[in-house]
């Protein structure tokens, strides 16, 4: 199934990912936010892993992808520095956990889920977006 998601961090003004299609095949409406959430990050995990095990061997930007990036404020190759594969379990439970621990909280359209246990009823047409909760840096002197 294909999804549309944005990734958000509070005290930005633009979204770091901004309506971004995913295929996730292994994915069907009807399921818990738990299994949406495992299912998303095993996808992500496989894309990385595929990234290491064949990198690219000339990385180039062409002139609309460049110009996008100076938009983005950030320009780079997105080359892979970190050859370590990662393993989905582990990566599954660290996306369950942060979930817990309120570093990020995730919205269907403009409906926040809140429980992991929820069922979730989506189509193609919606939004997921993931906001990431960053804490104040500094203290009291």
């Amino acid at each position: 199934m294909n999804i549309q998601i944005q990734v958000k961090q509070l005290g930005k003004r633009k979204p770091i990912i901004e309506n971004k299609m995913l295929d996730v095949p292994d994915l069907y409406s009807g399921t818990s936010l738990q299994i949406f959430l495992e299912t998303i990050v095993k996808q992500q995990v496989m894309a990385f892993n595929s990234r290491v095990e064949n990198p690219e061997v000339i990385n180039f930007l062409l002139p609309k992808e460049l110009e996008t990036m100076v938009l983005e404020g950030k320009v780079g190759f997105k080359d892979t520095y970190n050859f370590e594969v990662a393993k989905v379990k582990e990566a599954q439970e660290v996306a369950l956990l942060a979930f817990k621990d309120g570093l990020y909280k995730v919205f269907l359209d403009n409906n926040e889920l809140e429980d992991l246990e929820d069922i979730i009823e989506f189509t193609e047409e919606n939004t997921f977006t993931f906001i990431r909760l960053t804490f104040l840096a500094g203290g009291y002197y």
